[in-house]
């Protein structure tokens, strides 16, 4: 089966360069691969997964000379489409575009990377890693992101930390699809340590205004304090020392992150 897809795979890049070849304009420019949908263009490149699909401005004026508005990488697009190939992509988009008129918006919403996707790369990423108590690292973004009140805060909630604890960049989101406040949000709780103390890093997401990083935020602190307190009694019944000093000033600077939100009447 794998030796089958694979060579459907590769027939179909066969198939996209030979399309590209013979799209030609009056002036022997190469058109792009793609399909119109309302006053944008999705414009394809290649099959293969991490690809970007563009999506872009028309310009009535000169079609070939497009306004690159923003992308997704072409193994979204396609688990969107529930399609397996280019070819089947490009079918399912001229299906549904004669269901509505497509606006940025509506496509951006359609195909903006998400939960699913959100879970995806943390599962990933965080395998392996271990918090203080031993326990999978992963069950802390897992359980901040259930805690979102939307999907907005559920996709933030898993991604808080990815940044700050990860190989990830605030450009690598983009590059994966997710939605302009998402990434904002993610920005602005990532706490980078050589340029911000605790205080001050807390302190410049209040003064955001961002009720999305906050209300994440609000959420982070919340389960950091409760398994603070779990690990904390813990470690006092096994009278280990250093541990429990280690806790006690963990506990001590998320009790006085959330005063400083509260503070700034910002509490859920």
């Amino acid at each position: 089966m794998l030796d089958v897809l694979y060579s459907d795979v590769n027939y179909e890049k066969i198939q996209v360069r030979a399309l590209a070849d013979e799209a030609l304009d009056d002036e022997g420019r190469h058109a792009p691969l793609g399909v119109v949908m309302g006053d944008m263009f999705v414009h394809f490149t290649e099959s293969d997964p991490m690809t970007p699909v563009w999506f872009v401005k028309l310009n009535l004026e000169s079609p070939l000379d497009t306004i690159p508005v923003f992308q997704i990488p072409m193994r979204t697009v396609k688990r969107r489409l529930k399609v397996i190939t280019l070819m089947d992509a490009m079918s399912k988009l001229l299906e549904i575009n004669e269901e509505k008129h497509w606006t940025e918006e509506l496509l951006r919403d359609f195909f903006a990377a998400g939960i699913d996707e959100a879970l995806e790369i943390i599962t990933y990423e965080f395998r392996g890693q271990k918090d203080i108590d031993g326990n999978p690292a992963i069950l802390h973004p897992l359980t901040v992101g259930l805690m979102g009140a939307n999907d907005n805060e559920k996709t933030v909630g898993f991604l808080h930390d990815l940044i700050e604890d990860c190989d990830w960049s605030i450009e690598d989101l983009q590059t994966e699809g997710f939605l302009d406040e998402v990434v904002e949000a993610v920005d602005i709780l990532t706490h980078r340590k050589d340029e911000d103390s605790y205080d001050e890093y807390v302190s410049k997401i209040i003064h955001s205004g961002n009720r999305l990083a906050i209300n994440v935020k609000l959420n982070d602190l919340h389960h950091n304090l409760q398994r603070g307190k779990v690990s904390y009694e813990a470690a006092v019944a096994s009278n280990d020392a250093a541990k429990i000093k280690e806790l006690k000033r963990i506990n001590a600077k998320h009790e006085k992150a959330l005063e400083m939100i509260k503070n700034a009447e910002y509490e859920q």
